[in-house]
This record gives C-alpha cells, sequence and structure tokens, in this order.
C-alpha cells in the first residue's frame, strides 16, 4: 500500500463520525471561555449581591451549558436521516407552540420586556427557539416542499392554476407570513426589537440562498421590500420606536451628551472606556476595572467589553476568528451539499450566529445602537446556549450525512 492510500485510509478512519471536529473544538473553546468570564464578570456584584452571586451565575451557565451539550450530541447522533420537518403540518404545529410561548411572555415583566417565560430560578427565552424553529420550517417550504409540486404541461389549465395557487400557498404564503408573524409578536408583544432583527435578517439571508428557481422573481421584490423597509425605519423612526428605543439611538449617536452623560449613556460610555482600557493585550484575567458597577449585569449582553479590557484587542480577535470560523465552515459546507434542505439549514444556522456576534459586538463597541443581543456562548443565558448548542449538533448531522456519502462514493470509485 503506498502512502497516499495510507494517508486515505488514516482520513477515513478520522472521519468515520462524519462530523466536523474542528466544529466541535471551537464551539466548546467558546462554551469554556464563556463560563470563565460569567464568573470573572460576577465578582463585579458580589459587593451589592453577595459573593453568593459568582457562584450562582458560574453553576447556572455550567448547568446551561451540560443541557446545551446533551442537546448538541442528540441533535448529531439521534436525529434521522429526514433531519427537521419533513410535512407542512409538523412546521406548523412547532410554528404553533414557539408562538403560544412568545405570547406567554405578556405574563411576565422583566426590566420593562416580555422576552422571558420565568420559573422559579430559570428564565427562558421562546424567541431564541423561534429562530431555530423557523430556520427549519424555511429549509423544508424553501428547499424541499417546492419539489413536490410537479406541475405537468399536460394538464388542464384549470388544474394548472390550481396547483400553481397551492404551491404559492404552501411554498411562499405561508414560510413569509410565518416570519413576519413572528417579527411582529416579538416586537409588538415583548418589546425586544434586536431579537426581531436577528430573526428577520437571518430569514432573509435563508430565502435568498433559496436554490429552487421558483423563487427568483421573489427574491428581487424581498430585496426592494428590505430597501424601502430599512428607508421607512430610518426616516419614521420616531413613530416606529418606544421611548426607551430612541433612548438607545439617541445616546448611540451622541454619548457625550451632558443630558445623559451620567445617565442613560453611562453603560454605553464605559463599555467604550473598557475597550480602552484593555488596549491590544489587556490589563490581565480578573483585572477589569470596569465591571466594579460601572456596568451593571457585566455578565450578560456587554460581557464583550469585559473581555477587551481584560484581554484586550487580541482577545477580542480570537473570539472573533472562533465564530468566523463556525461561520465560515457551515457555508462552505452548504456551498457542498447538493441537498436544498440540507444547504439552508447550514445557511441558517451559520446566519444565526454571524447576527448575533455583528449586533452584539456591533452595539457594545458602539458602531450601532445597543439592541440587548447576547454573544451566544460567551454572555450568561441559558436559552441563547442551549439553542446555539442545539444548532451545531443539528448542523453536525446534516455534516455527518454529507461527509458519510462522500466517503461512501470514494470507497465504491476505489473498487
Amino acid at each position: 500500500m503506498s502512502l497516499s492510500e495510507n494517508v486515505k485510509s488514516i482520513l477515513r478512519i478520522f472521519k468515520r463520525s462524519g462530523v466536523d471536529k474542528s466544529l466541535y473544538f471551537a464551539t466548546f473553546l467558546l462554551a469554556i471561555f464563556g463560563i470563565y468570564m460569567i464568573a470573572d464578570a460576577s465578582v463585579g456584584s458580589t459587593i451589592r449581591l453577595g459573593p453568593k452571586f459568582v457562584f450562582v451565575n458560574l453553576f447556572k451557565q455550567l448547568f446551561f451549558v451540560s443541557i446545551g451539550t446533551v442537546a448538541l450530541f442528540v441533535a448529531a447522533k439521534g436525529m434521522n436521516k429526514k433531519l427537521g420537518m419533513n410535512n407542512l403540518n409538523k412546521c406548523k404545529l412547532y410554528y404553533g407552540i414557539a408562538l403560544i410561548a412568545l405570547f406567554a411572555c405578556r405574563l411576565w415583566n422583566i426590566n420593562g420586556s416580555h422576552a422571558w417565560i420565568v420559573l422559579g430560578p430559570v428564565t427562558i427565552q421562546p424567541a431564541e427557539f423561534m429562530k431555530i424553529i423557523l430556520v427549519f420550517v424555511l429549509a423544508y417550504t424553501l428547499g424541499e416542499l417546492p419539489k413536490r409540486y410537479k406541475i405537468s404541461k399536460y394538464i388542464s389549465p384549470r388544474k394548472r392554476r390550481e396547483l400553481l395557487r397551492i404551491k404559492k400557498r404552501d411554498c411562499l404564503y405561508w414560510p413569509v407570513g410565518m416570519v413576519l408573524g413572528a417579527t411582529a409578536t416579538i416586537i409588538v408583544i415583548q418589546k425586544d426589537f434586536g431579537s426581531a432583527a436577528i430573526l428577520l435578517a437571518m430569514c432573509f439571508v435563508v430565502f435568498l440562498c433559496a436554490p429552487d428557481p421558483y423563487y427568483r422573481p421573489y427574491k428581487k421584490m424581498a430585496i426592494m421590500a428590505a430597501a424601502v423597509g430599512v428607508v421607512v425605519v430610518a426616516v419614521g423612526s420616531t413613530f416606529i420606536f418606544r421611548s426607551h428605543q430612541l433612548q438607545r439611538i439617541v445616546t448611540w449617536k451622541d454619548p457625550l451628551n451632558e443630558k445623559y452623560i451620567y445617565s442613560k449613556a453611562m453603560q454605553v460610555i464605559n463599555g467604550l472606556i473598557a475597550f480602552t482600557n484593555g488596549g491590544l493585550i489587556g490589563r490581565g484575567a480578573g483585572n477589569s476595572v470596569m465591571k466594579f458597577g460601572y456596568i451593571p449585569e457585566a455578565q450578560n449582553d456587554y460581557i464583550s467589553a469585559i473581555v477587551a479590557e481584560e484581554f484586550g484587542f487580541f482577545g477580542i480577535l480570537i473570539i472573533i476568528v472562533l465564530y468566523c470560523y463556525i461561520i465560515f465552515k457551515l457555508f462552505n459546507y452548504a456551498q457542498k451539499i447538493k441537498n436544498d434542505k440540507y444547504k439552508l439549514i447550514l445557511v441558517g444556522i451559520s446566519s444565526y450566529f454571524f447576527m448575533h456576534m455583528i449586533v452584539n459586538l456591533g452595539g457594545v463597541s458602539g458602531y450601532i445602537p445597543m439592541t440587548g443581543v447576547p454573544l451566544l456562548l460567551i454572555s450568561a443565558g441559558g436559552t441563547s446556549t442551549v439553542v446555539a448548542m442545539y444548532s451545531i449538533g443539528a448542523a453536525q448531522r446534516v455534516i455527518s450525512i454529507y461527509n458519510k456519502d462522500k466517503l461512501k462514493r470514494e470507497a465504491e470509485e476505489s473498487l
């Protein structure tokens, strides 16, 4: 056996499970670093809340990462080849459950927002579940369902019109209606514009990446509608956004205004100070100053400011590299995979990570208004952690199907 054949045999053994192990490495590296940073950032609140606060946050995140790990491997190993949704009724069922959960959040008010379901010490954010559910819904309705409507040119014009009407209803109106319905519910009922923007943006990317030629004319319409929507939001922001959302935009535009510098803009300014304090290499692990009351709830959405202060520009850069590696890998596999549904699942999950990274880091660093979006696997947050890890597991299942099929073809060709 030649050297090249030996190398190929070793690679086959390494890829026997079919999963991409480097994705596991990047995911767990982020999750472990997140556990450390949450405990570290929580130290700043011990004077006000007591020393137990650190251990509570630490063990909560350990618990959620453990649950997320189980969900990851269940998704990667336990799901059958018909990954995700495989009929329209199932899409409607899961979507309906998630929508009811979004409305149920109205029963709880946390800091003026109705984004969580509170069950004792645990809070659940249904919007995170809705994001991954819509990825599966769109992957099925845009990727697989159109192929089931084979409209022959030999049928009667009346029958043809009826089939085209049903196809448009199931393959276009239903998925678009589900996305817009979820977005409107999150904005109106939950008052969570950040989650709504991310959900809408990632679904828009999935729609644009739908390979079926049926959607080509509708993609142009979607791009035009998105452009009009951006203009309407920009021009009519005074009428569209609520007072606290407008306040975030005002303080983002002019954080040094003397009206807001010691009140509404204080968190924004202190976040920027944390970035400045960190410089290139940071003040060192555990040496953040801004976590001691200057940035309230530093373990949540503003945790990247603490990372920047302690580990500097290079610390933030490493996190960005790990996120970009996950995003690139998923998009790269999406390009290779021929199955349209699986392709869109990977596009949706990679968009999910990309949007969270851009919105969080952009908000904390002052490039865009802060919208209260967590940095996946790093910020404290049980729901976002579990959903992020589950989504990686689902992506790994798609990747394993692709790699196993590829190895099988290579083995058959070598015979």
